[in-house]
């Protein structure tokens, strides 16, 4: 009997030192295979910050050229647009003036007030029907590539036609309630509140990034589309720009977040 008790107490002994034997194995197979994986991550994280690098460094390349070109491109326009010349009046010299101001408005128009560009050069065209109207149509394609940007990120357009002296609300933005107050060839008068009996003038050389106003959370921009003198009536576009658009002109706004920001932090 104790033979047997002794037989089946060496077997479970084999048992344990196998089951141990194998534990052991399987612990250093897991220790090299976590040491071999957390190496290959490792590396892998390595190659990944290596390439992100590299993508930030060819980035911050690529918009340090393209800054450095667009400051000289700009400069270069603008000592051009305002030179003084003795033909100051010629044909040539204002379609010059005009195809300088539309190259300056397609590639600066996020940076720069364009309106008085434009109106500077209305000026001048006062007698020349055809040029004016191709001032015009340069305004119009700059007005058309702004709004094109502001609703592919996430702007809209409302389209209205006013009338004088009546009160339209530009639905579905009830807060903008439009009257048109005056209407002449080249320009409108409207308000955007009941009680105001000056307004804000409104040409064709308004534009949306630029020449905005802002009522509760909303930004918007009135632009001229036509003018009827006779039945004094006027086509607009009422462009709404995203919720969380800040122009570098509105430094008060910027502030004002920053104020917020501050606060909720001191009371955390």
């Amino acid at each position: 009997m104790a033979k047997k008790v002794n037989s089946t107490k060496d077997i479970w002994d084999k048992i344990d030192v196998i089951i141990k034997g194998f534990a052991g194995i399987m612990i250093s197979g897991a220790i090299a295979f976590y040491g071999i994986k957390s190496t290959t991550r490792q590396t892998e994280i390595a190659e990944s910050n290596r390439q992100a690098q590299i993508l930030v460094q060819t980035m911050n390349h690529r918009e340090t050229s393209a800054s450095q070109m667009k400051t000289q491109m700009f400069k270069t326009l603008m000592e051009h647009y305002f030179k003084e010349k003795d033909d100051e009046k010629s044909e040539i010299r204002i379609l010059d003036e005009i195809r300088i101001l539309e190259l300056i408005g397609l590639n600066f128009q996020d940076h720069i007030h364009l309106k008085p560009l434009f109106t500077r050069l209305d000026t001048k065209l006062k007698e020349n029907v055809s040029e004016r109207k191709v001032l015009r149509k340069i305004a119009k394609n700059i007005k058309r590539s702004e709004i094109d940007k502001i609703v592919g990120s996430g702007g809209d357009v409302v389209k209205h036609e006013l009338v004088f002296n009546e009160t339209i609300c530009m639905k579905p933005y009830d807060l903008i309630n439009l009257t048109l107050l005056d209407v002449k060839e080249d320009r409108i008068r409207v308000a955007s509140k009941p009680d105001d009996r000056e307004g804000f003038e409104v040409t064709y050389y308004d534009m949306p990034f630029m020449d905005n106003s802002r009522l509760g959370e909303l930004t918007y921009s009135v632009l001229l589309s036509s003018v009827d003198i006779g039945n004094r009536k006027a086509k607009v576009k009422v462009v709404v720009l995203p919720k969380h658009y800040y122009s570098s002109q509105n430094n008060l706004r910027f502030d004002g977040m920053i104020g917020d920001l501050l606060e909720k932090m001191e009371s955390e």
